[in-house]
């Protein structure tokens, strides 16, 4: 993660070029991982599987900052968020906006948009604070 590049890569991806786009992701990010990268294109296949969709959104991205501080829900059906490495996505229930709960890393958070067809705005997510000197690596899958 030290020589990891701070920036946001993304793609569509498919289930037949999720090993290429993973691979992408990891040269533009300066991250040579490849058990990284075989794992961000494993949990792609599988996303695109679970929910019959023919392709994703997929975003890999290494930040120092919160890239998102307010709770909200997106304008998507589905988004998949996995923090590899730093403090993972907080979400909220909307009937207890004051309890915040964190994803831990390495977990697969699901959370439904605005287009799934039974969202409810029951709950809402944003990105952690990260600490000073500290990279998060997320990624993020919508359909």
């Amino acid at each position: 993660m030290k020589s990891a590049h701070v920036h946001a890569w993304r793609a569509v991806v498919t289930l037949a070029d999720a090993d290429a786009r993973a691979a992408q992701a990891m040269k533009t990010l300066s991250l040579d991982c490849p058990l990284l990268a075989a794992d961000i294109a494993a949990v792609a296949r599988s996303f695109l599987a679970q929910f019959d969709a023919s392709e994703a959104s997929l975003r890999v991205e290494v930040v120092t900052t919160s890239t998102c501080p307010k709770f909200h829900c997106d304008n998507t059906r589905i988004r998949l968020v996995t923090t590899y490495h730093g403090p993972g996505t907080e979400y909220v229930f909307a009937a207890t906006p004051g309890d915040i709960h964190r994803g831990p890393t390495g977990a697969l958070v699901f959370l439904k948009g605005h287009k799934h067809p039974t969202h409810s705005d029951a709950v809402l997510h944003r990105s952690p604070m990260v600490p000073l000197g500290v990279k998060r690596l997320c990624v993020v899958l919508d359909i």
